[in-house]
C-alpha cells in the first residue's frame, strides 16, 4: 500500500486530463458519452478514471450493474466540487488577458425573441466588444445545458433546486387570449373556460409557455415556437394563449384582438438561473447583464380593440 504523499503526487498535467474526464462523465452521464465529447476512446476515459480514484484513494463513480448511467459516491461528491473550483480556476488564467469572456445565455424561445432581445441590443450598445452565445431551448434542456456547464445563465420556466446554481424569480407577467373573433367579454376579460379547446392553438408542448400545464380539451394544433402561431389565426374561430410580452407582436399587423384572461393562476413565471461560480471574465459580461436587465420593461394588457 502506498503512503499518502504517493498517492496525492501527481505528474505534470495528469489532474489536468483526470479532472477533465472526471468533470465529462458526471456531466453527461455515461462514459461513452464523456469520450465522444471528448474525442477519446471509451476505454481511454475508464483509464482516466481508475488512475484518478487510485490517486485520490476514493471510489469517486458508482458503475452498479443495471443502472443507467453512473452516479457518484460521497468521494465523488467531495471532489466534484473541487474539480469544479479547479475547472473555473484554468478559465480565469486563460481569459484573464481578455477584457471581457463570452457569456452563454439561454432562454426559451418566447423569452429570447420578446423579452431579452433588447436586452441584447443595449449590452452590445454599452460593451461593443461584449462576446454572447445566446441559444433557445426549453426549459428542461436548459437545466441540462446549466449542468453541463455548456451555458452560464438560463431563463426557464420553472424553478429547480441544485447546489450548483442560485434560482430567482425574474418576470412574472398575465398571459392573454388572442384571436380573431370578437369574444364577449365581462369586465373586458374572457375566460379560458368558455373557449372551445378544439379551436386553440397550443404553443411550446412539452414546455408550455401558456402556463397550462395540462390542456383542458383536445386540441388540434400543436406548435413548438411563437412564429408558427399567425397563419393558424387566420381562420378566425381560433385562439391562443400567450404572454402578453409577445401578443402585440401576434397581433399586428393583422388587427386581431387581445384579451385578458379572467382566470386564476394563469400568470407566466419566468425564473431567472445562473451558476455558482462564473469565471472572472465571464462575470464582468454578467454584471452588464445584470445591468441591461434593469430596464426591461413590465407590459400590461390593452383591452380589445
Amino acid at each position: 500500500m502506498r503512503d499518502q504523499a504517493e498517492i496525492l503526487e501527481p505528474r505534470a498535467g495528469m489532474l489536468d486530463v483526470e479532472f477533465s474526464t472526471f468533470l465529462a462523465v458526471v456531466r453527461y452521464h455515461s462514459f461513452s458519452e464523456a469520450g465522444e465529447r471528448l474525442n477519446i476512446t471509451q476505454s481511454t476515459v475508464s483509464y482516466r478514471i481508475r488512475a484518478l480514484e487510485r490517486r485520490m484513494g476514493l471510489a469517486l463513480l458508482d458503475r452498479g450493474r443495471g443502472r443507467q448511467g453512473v452516479e457518484l459516491t460521497s468521494g465523488g461528491e467531495a471532489l466534484l466540487n473541487l474539480a469544479e473550483r479547479w475547472e473555473a480556476l484554468h478559465v480565469d488564467i486563460q481569459q484573464l488577458s481578455r477584457r471581457v469572456g463570452t457569456l452563454g445565455i439561454g432562454a426559451t424561445d418566447s423569452v429570447n425573441t420578446y423579452i431579452l432581445a433588447s436586452v441584447y441590443r443595449a449590452m452590445v450598445a454599452a460593451v461593443p466588444d461584449v462576446q454572447l452565445r445566446v441559444l433557445s431551448a426549453n426549459s428542461r434542456e436548459l437545466y441540462q445545458l446549466l449542468d453541463r456547464r455548456e451555458i452560464d445563465v438560463a431563463f426557464v420556466l420553472y424553478a429547480r433546486s441544485s447546489g450548483g446554481y442560485r434560482v430567482e424569480e425574474f418576470k412574472r407577467e398575465p398571459m392573454v387570449v388572442v384571436t380573431g373573433a370578437s369574444l364577449e367579454t365581462n369586465d373586458g376579460q374572457v375566460s379560458l373556460e368558455e373557449l372551445d379547446p378544439q379551436d386553440q392553438v397550443q404553443v411550446g408542448w412539452p414546455d408550455p409557455m401558456s402556463g397550462l400545464r395540462e390542456a383542458r380539451g383536445l386540441s388540434r394544433i400543436s406548435v413548438d415556437t411563437g412564429h408558427l402561431i399567425r397563419p393558424f389565426l387566420a381562420e378566425e374561430t381560433k385562439w391562443v394563449s400567450v404572454p402578453i410580452s409577445m401578443a402585440s407582436d401576434l397581433a399586428q399587423p393583422d388587427g386581431l384582438h387581445i384579451y385578458a384572461i379572467a382566470d386564476k393562476g394563469v400568470d407566466r413565471v419566468i425564473f431567472k438561473v445562473v451558476r455558482s461560480r462564473l469565471p472572472w471574465a465571464v462575470r464582468q459580461s454578467y454584471d452588464l447583464l445584470e445591468r441591461c436587465l434593469e430596464v426591461v420593461p413590465d407590459r400590461s394588457p390593452r383591452p380589445p380593440e
